[in-house]
């Protein structure tokens, strides 16, 4: 896939916000997790034309300082619509985990992960 303008700008953006992460047991650069994921939706990009910009950007929120308003405003920055932003916002809210280790300390791992997978 050829990326246009706006998507190099986000992915400079989530590559940057996701820096100084690495991947459990790989110790690769977080990043190569996200591409991975958004390269895989891109089948379903003629029927979900922002799956993309969702898959990149999934760990934004639990992973980083990023917040729901701060990713807003760089999208708009980046040339997303508003509608657009407001449409990968949501879908990068809907990912994110709820039923986290310091929310739910007292679930294990496959409580939390059975927890997001029936939301």
């Amino acid at each position: 896939m050829i990326l246009t303008d706006r998507q190099v700008k986000l992915l400079d953006f989530v590559k940057e916000a996701h820096k100084d992460q690495l991947r459990k047991y790989t110790d690769e650069p977080y990043v190569t997790h996200l591409i991975a994921i958004a390269d895989k939706v891109i089948p379903y990009i003629d029927k979900y034309p922002l799956i993309w910009e969702v898959a990149i950007c999934h760990d934004l929120f639990e992973d980083t300082e990023v917040t729901y308003r701060n990713l807003y405003f760089n999208l708009t920055v980046f040339g997303y619509l508003d509608s657009e932003a407001t449409t990968i916002c949501h879908g990068v809210n809907d990912l994110t985990d709820r039923f986290t280790s310091e929310e739910y300390p007292d679930w294990n791992r496959n409580q939390r992960k059975r927890s997001e997978s029936e939301r």
